[in-house]
């Protein structure tokens, strides 16, 4: 577990080593639209994780507002930056328009599944997330192992 969240002080780790002010940035809070989660036209959900400039500048050129771009990200704080008006740009399109509009951009944009479509991605399959257990005749699916173990022998 500890090596799972020590991963988070990455951001406040590489914002030093860059001179930036993380004490004064709220990044992991919502209170950054660049990192941040918005509902679709169709009313499902997308989550914006474009924490770098260059992934922020990337999203700006998708969406055709160079105006947007900032080399800061103190820039993009909400009160700054009005989160307005990436709430009504990604209610013009659906979840799909939106993630095959982002293929061809360095953006990191990705949508906010269901839980029933979460079981059909393949990395799910792949790692065995979940197991069909049996309860009165009704099949269920539940959490499998959540954490694998390896061996290091």
């Amino acid at each position: 577990m500890h090596d799972a969240t020590l991963a988070i002080g990455e951001i406040a780790q590489g914002m030093l080593q860059g001179d930036e002010d993380y004490e004064q940035t709220p990044f992991l809070s919502s209170y950054m639209v660049n990192y941040n989660v918005y509902e679709y036209a169709d009313k499902k959900w997308i989550a914006l994780g474009a924490l770098e400039p260059k992934f922020w500048n990337s999203f700006c050129d998708m969406v055709d507002r160079p105006s947007w771009k900032t080399a800061k990200n103190r820039d993009l704080i909400i009160g700054v930056f009005d989160k307005q008006k990436l709430e009504d740009l990604f209610k013009t399109e659906t979840r799909d328009e939106w993630v095959n509009k982002s293929i061809n951009f360095d953006v990191c944009l990705t949508p906010v599944l269901e839980v029933n479509e979460v079981y059909g991605q393949k990395q799910t399959k792949e790692r065995g997330i979940f197991k069909d257990v049996e309860i009165d005749d009704k099949t269920i699916k539940i959490y499998a192992k959540p954490y694998k173990s390896y061996s290091f022998s």
